[in-house]
């Protein structure tokens, strides 16, 4: 996958990523209506990185909705639909050593995460960062 589908290996880091702190203490449950559509298509999810960017004061967000399993300690597996979105930090720096091998300060903005799980046959929503 990381060498000929690189948007599938991006998704299973996410996965990953999101399962393994869910539980975590920067993690937050909700409840929700059951059977939402979380829509997909370009229009809608340009309006919702729009929204983003206002609230979040940010000029780059990047949005990705993927469809999911997520296995059970019974064995079985549920669907949900997990939204990442990326955004740019406040400007920052950091040492590195330029191309002569002196120490250098570089300007950087980080990027910040956060993850969202809807499962839609429960009312489970979680939001982390």
């Amino acid at each position: 996958m990381f060498l000929h589908q690189r948007v599938q290996f991006h998704y299973a880091e996410e996965v990953r990523f999101t399962d393994e702190r869910r539980r975590g203490r920067i993690w937050d449950g909700s409840i929700c209506d059951v059977e939402c559509t979380v829509r997909r298509d370009p229009i809608s999810v340009n309006a919702f990185r729009a929204v983003l960017q206002a609230r979040l004061a940010s000029n780059n967000v990047h949005v990705d909705i993927f469809k999911r399993a997520q296995p059970t300690f019974d064995g079985e597996d549920f669907e949900l639909v997990q939204i990442t979105v990326y955004r740019n930090g406040l400007p920052d720096d950091h040492f590195a050593f330029d191309d002569g091998g002196e120490l250098v300060r570089r300007a950087y903005r980080p990027v910040f995460k956060a993850a969202m799980t809807y499962e839609p046959s429960t009312v489970s929503s979680r939001w982390g960062q």
